[in-house]
Parts: structure tokens; sequence; C-alpha cells
């Protein structure tokens, strides 16, 4: 899987041929590698890959056993605000660091208003 940055402020939802649409949510995304090729062609995508607004996360420090590092994911949940994909990470990945900042960004998201008067994440400001 790739990730991709969305720096825009809105969901992206954007059609490919040959495969369904693929939605982009603010903030870090992980994409199928096979559709990376596809979204760099889309003209949608590409113009906003080049004018910053979508990063292209190249390059992923990786362990033994394929996962990102402890490092990365620390710096990328942040950044995420797809439920789903938070939800994949406290399941699957095993490291509690990695798997309490998951939490802790998935409690942002699903109750901002319990989280009023602590450290306020940009996203929702």
């Amino acid at each position: 899987m790739a990730l991709l940055n969305n720096l825009c402020q809105q969901i992206i939802t954007v059609g490919l041929r040959g495969r369904d649409s693929l939605t982009l949510m603010p903030g870090i995304n992980e994409v199928p590698d096979d559709a990376v090729e596809s979204l760099k062609g889309h003209p949608s995508v590409a113009s906003r890959i080049r004018d910053g607004k979508i990063v292209m996360i190249e390059s992923v420090r990786q362990t033994a056993d394929g996962k990102k590092t402890v490092e990365d994911m620390l710096a990328y949940i942040p950044k995420i605000y797809d439920t789903k994909l938070l939800k994949r990470i406290i399941k699957e990945d095993g490291r509690q660091p990695v798997v309490d900042a998951a939490k802790a960004q998935l409690d942002m998201i699903v109750s901002p208003k319990k989280n009023e008067g602590t450290e306020q994440n940009e996203h929702f400001k």
C-alpha cells in the first residue's frame, strides 16, 4: 500500500477506469499500489499533485516484518482522519505505542467535544 497526504480540507472522490472510485480523506490515506499510477494520471489528481495539495509519501522506512517503523507511524497517525484505517491499525498493528496513538486519534475524531481543552488537532480548528 502507498501513502498519500491529501492536504486539502475536503474529501476527494476519484473515478478510475476499470475499478471502483477511490476516496481520499483529508490527511494521510492508504492507497492500493496498483491504483497509484492511475491516480497520478487522473487530471484532477495530477493537478493537485503539481500544486502540492496531494503529496505522495514515497520513502517509508519499514521493519523486518514489512511494517512501517514506530517513529513513522507516530508521525503519520495525527494526520489520519479515516476512521476505518485507524480501526485497522488498532486491530492489526500490535505495537502498543502505535495502537495507543491510533486510539487517541480515533477518539479525537469520534468525540471532539470530549477532548475540548486538550491539545487541538489542526484539522479541527
